[in-house]
C-alpha cells in the first residue's frame, strides 16, 4: 500500500515585547525571484545524509510560482498568505534520494525573546517499513559555530497512517491540513545561527518523498489600539495551534482562551500575554506578547459665543490625552462638512451649533460641538441743522456722516447723519482710561462731542476721544504631577489673581490646577533561570518609578522569585531497531522539558543501541529425516535472543534429498543363490544411494528345483 507526504512550511520571525522594524534577511523569502543566498545539498535516505553541497538542481531544488495545485495533496505550489514564490524539495521519483535546503541568519542584538513561527501541511506516502526506512521530512535549528542542532528545535515527520490531524484522502494517500507551530530562540540574541530543511524517499527505493518550503520575514505580532469608548476590546493570534491561554501583564489572570479573545477594554494601555501551545510532536510551547495601546482624549473647544453680521466664525478646538496627531473635521451640521465655517449671510437672532470631529491616528473618533449666535447690526438715519458754532454728534460742518458704534448686542449700529453747520468753536481731548475708571462722566470708549458756550455766546464744541482700555481675562488649565507647584499653587482648585497688562489695566487670570497624585502597584512574578522579568534575573523585591498615564511617577514594586533549571541523566541500553524517547542511535542526547515549576529540566541521555546479529546454516538432509525441526528443502528465517538480549536472525538454506526405489525381477536354479537369498520370495533391502540417502530395492526372487529322473537303456559297445 503506497501512501505520499508533502510538507509546506512558511516561517515567521516572531519579536516578543516592543516590535521593532527589523532589515529582512535578503532572499529568505524567494521574493528576488531566484534561489540565491541559499545553500544546497543532495544525498542518500536514510537516514538523511545530504551533504553534498552543489548548484540548485531542476526537479530537485524548484523554485516554484504561479497558481497551480500539487498533484497529490491539492495544495497551492506557493504558501497561500506569502509571497510569489516557494521552494519545492524533492520530486515524485523514487530511489532513495535526499535533498536539504539551508539558510544561515543572526538573530538581532537586543531581541532575547525571539521566535520562528512555522506553518505546515503534509502528505505522506507509506510503505510500512519500519520508521528508520520510511519517507521524512525534518526541520532543525543548528549553530552556525558547531553545525549542532539547537535543543528544542529539530522535528521529523516521519511517513505513517496513525499521525494526529492526518484525513484519508483516498487511494492511500494520506494530508493534513494548514497547521501552525513555533521554535524558540529565546536566549539566542545576536547569534548566527542556521535554518535547514530536509526531504528523503524511503531506505530501500521504493517509495518517495517531497515538499515545499516559504519564509517571510514580516515581523509576527499582536499587538493593537483599543479606542476608550469602546466597551470591548478583541485580540487575534495566529491559527493553527492546540491551545491558547492569554494572561494579563503579570500571569496573574487568565483573560481568555481560544484563537481570537474579547475582554473589556482596559482603561490604560498594557501588555498582554499569549501562551500557544502546537499539536503534539509539532513544536514546543512558547510565550508571545502584545502590547495594546489605550486610545483616550479629551477635545477642548472654543466656547459657545454670539457674534455679528459678517464676523468670520470664532471656531477652535485641541484634542489632550494621546501623544500622537489628530485630524479635526468641522461640520455646519451632521451631515453638511464646511472649511473655514463662515456664515456671513445668517439671518439674525439665528443659533447655529458646529460640530468638530477629532480622529486619532490610529482611527478613534470624537465629537463636541459649539454654538453660535448671529447678533443684528442695527441702522439709524439722522437729519440736523446747527448754528455756527454748534456741534451736532460731533461733527461742526455741513454733510452726510456715517458713523458706526456698538449697539446694545455689542455689534455696529451704522448712523448716518445729514447735517447742515453754521460756523462753530472746537477742542479736542485724547484720553487714555483703564476699566472700570471714568473722565468726565465718560467710561467706554468713544468720541464725545459737548457743547458749551463761548466768549462770544456761541457754541464751543468739544471734541473727547476717548479710549477705555479693558481688563483683560485669560484662563489657564494646567495640569501637574506630586509633589510639584504651578504659580505658586500645589493643590487642586480654581484661583484668581489680577496683575497688571501691557496697557497698564487690570489682568484677571482664572487657574484651574490639577494635581494629580503618583500611583503605587506591586507585581509578584514568578521566573525561570535564566530568564528575566523588567530586566531583573536574581530572586529579590525591587522598586522602580515610571510615568503613568497622567504623566506622573508610577511606583511599581517587583517580588521577583527566579526557580532554578533542574537537570538529570538516564543511562539506556535498547535493541536496533527500537527507540527510546525518539532516539535510535548510540550518542548522547541532552532534551529541555518543562519541570514542576514550570522551567527548564534538562535530560541528559547515555543511550546504547546494540545491533541485530545475523547467521546462516546452510544443511542437507535425507528424506524422514528433520534439521531443526524442518524436513522440506526451503529457507528458514528464525529470530531468536543474543546474548546483548536482542534479535538473533537464523536463516537456514535446508536440502532435503530423496529416497530411491528399484525393482529386481530374478529366477536362478538350485542350489544356486542370488544376493544371499536361496529359496523363491519377495525381499525389501535399504542401501545408500550416491546422495548418501536410502536406496530400497525390491527383489522378486524365483528359484527353479533342480528335476530328477532314471533311464534304464541298454546299448551296444
Amino acid at each position: 500500500m503506497k501512501k505520499f507526504f508533502l510538507i509546506v512550511i512558511t516561517i515567521f520571525f516572531s519579536v516578543h515585547a516592543q516590535c521593532q522594524n527589523l532589515a529582512c534577511p535578503p532572499n529568505i523569502d524567494f521574493e528576488f525571484g531566484n534561489l540565491s543566498n541559499w545553500q544546497f545539498f543532495t544525498g542518500s535516505c536514510c537516514p538523511i545524509n545530504a551533504n553534498n553541497l552543489t548548484l540548485p538542481i531542476n526537479n530537485r531544488h524548484t523554485l516554484t510560482f504561479g497558481g497551480a495545485v500539487d498533484p497529490f495533496g491539492g495544495f497551492p505550489i506557493v504558501a497561500p498568505g506569502g509571497g510569489s514564490y516557494s521552494l519545492r524539495l524533492g520530486n515524485a521519483n523514487t530511489g532513495a534520494q535526499a535533498e536539504k535546503a539551508r539558510y544561515t541568519f543572526t538573530v538581532p542584538a537586543g531581541l532575547n525573546n525571539y521566535s520562528l513561527i512555522y506553518k505546515y501541511a503534509v502528505v505522506f506516502q507509506d510503505p510500512q517499513h519500519i520508521a528508520a526506512e520510511q519517507p521524512r521530512f525534518e526541520v532543525k535549528i543548528l549553530s552556525a559555530v558547531n553545525n549542532q542542532p539547537l535543543p528544542c528545535t529539530q522535528f521529523s515527520y516521519i511517513a505513517t497512517s496513525n499521525l494526529p490531524g492526518f484525513v484519508n484522502a483516498g487511494n492511500s494517500v494520506w494530508y493534513k491540513s494548514w497547521e501552525t507551530s513555533s521554535i524558540n530562540l529565546t536566549g539566542y540574541a545576536g547569534q548566527t545561527l542556521v535554518a535547514e530543511f530536509a526531504s528523503g524517499d524511503c531506505d530501500l527505493g521504493g517509495h518517495f518523498g517531497y515538499g515545499y518550503v516559504d519564509l517571510s520575514c514580516g515581523l509576527f505580532q499582536i499587538s493593537g489600539v483599543s479606542c476608550a469608548d469602546n466597551p470591548f476590546t478583541t485580540l487575534s493570534a495566529p491559527p493553527g495551534f492546540a491551545n491558547y491561554q492569554w494572561y494579563n501583564a503579570n500571569f496573574s489572570t487568565l483573560v481568555g482562551t481560544g484563537q481570537v479573545v474579547t475582554f473589556p477594554t482596559p482603561a490604560i494601555s498594557g501588555v498582554y500575554n499569549l501562551i500557544i501551545t502546537p499539536f503534539t510532536g509539532f513544536g514546543c510551547p512558547d510565550t508571545l506578547q502584545s502590547f495594546i495601546t489605550v486610545s483616550n482624549y479629551t477635545i477642548n473647544t472654543s466656547p459657545d459665543t454670539a457674534i455679528c453680521q459678517f464676523q468670520s466664525l470664532p471656531l477652535s478646538a485641541q484634542a489632550v490625552g494621546n501623544s500622537v496627531s489628530y485630524n479635526y473635521t468641522w461640520q455646519a451640521n451632521p451631515s453638511l462638512s464646511c472649511t473655514a465655517c463662515t456664515n456671513p449671510s445668517a439671518s439674525p437672532n439665528n443659533t447655529q451649533t458646529y460640530y468638530v470631529n477629532v480622529t486619532d491616528q490610529w482611527g478613534c473618533a470624537k465629537t463636541d460641538s459649539v454654538k453660535v449666535t448671529m447678533k443684528p447690526n442695527t441702522f439709524s438715519a439722522i437729519f440736523d441743522t446747527i448754528c455756527p458754532g454748534d456741534t451736532a454728534f460731533g461733527y461742526f460742518n455741513a454733510g452726510t456722516y456715517i458713523d458706526t458704534f456698538i449697539n446694545a448686542d455689542g455689534c455696529d449700529s451704522i448712523r448716518t447723519i445729514n447735517l447742515t453747520v453754521n460756523p462753530i468753536t472746537f477742542s479736542t481731548i485724547n484720553q487714555t482710561i483703564c476699566e472700570p475708571n471714568s473722565f468726565l462722566g465718560y467710561n467706554t470708549t468713544g468720541t464725545y462731542i459737548d457743547t458749551f458756550i463761548n466768549a462770544n455766546g456761541c457754541d464751543s464744541i468739544r471734541t473727547l476721544n476717548l479710549l477705555v482700555n479693558p481688563i483683560t481675562y485669560n484662563t489657564v488649565n494646567q495640569t501637574i504631577c506630586q509633589p510639584n507647584s504651578f504659580q505658586g499653587y500645589s493643590t487642586t482648585g480654581t484661583y484668581i489673581d489680577t496683575f497688571t497688562n501691557a496697557n497698564g489695566c487690570d489682568s484677571v487670570r482664572t487657574l484651574n490646577l490639577t494635581v494629580n497624585s503618583i500611583t503605587f502597584s506591586t507585581i509578584n512574578q514568578t521566573i525561570c533561570q535564566p530568564n528575566s522579568f523588567q530586566g531583573y534575573t536574581n530572586t529579590g523585591t525591587y522598586i522602580d518609578t515610571f510615568i503613568n498615564a497622567n504623566g506622573c511617577d508610577s511606583i511599581r514594586t517587583l517580588n521577583l522569585l527566579v526557580n532554578p533549571i533542574t537537570f538529570s541523566t538516564i543511562n539506556q541500553t535498547i535493541c536496533q531497531p527500537d527507540s527510546f524517547q525518539g532516539y535510535t542511535t548510540n550518542g548522547t542526547y541532552i532534551d529541555t522539558f518543562i519541570n514542576a515549576n514550570g522551567c527548564d529540566s534538562i535530560r541528559t541521555l547515555n543511550l546504547l543501541v546494540n545491533p541485530i546479529t545475523f547467521s546462516t546454516i546452510n544443511q542437507t538432509i535425507c528424506e524422514s529425516n528433520n534439521y531443526l525441526g524442518y524436513t522440506t528443502t526451503g529457507t528458514y528465517i528464525d529470530t531468536f535472543t543474543n546474548a546483548n538480549g536482542c534479535d538473533s536472525i537464523r536463516t537456514i538454506n535446508l536440502v532435503v534429498n530423496p529416497i530411491t526405489y528399484n525393482t529386481v525381477n530374478q529366477t536362478i536354479c538350485q542350489p544356486n543363490s542370488f544376493q544371499g537369498y536361496t529359496t523363491s520370495g519377495t525381499y525389501i533391502d535399504t542401501f545408500t544411494n550416491a546422495n548418501g540417502c536410502d536406496s530400497v530395492r525390491t527383489l522378486n526372487l524365483t528359484v527353479n528345483p533342480i528335476t530328477f529322473s532314471t533311464i534304464n537303456q541298454t546299448i551296444c559297445q
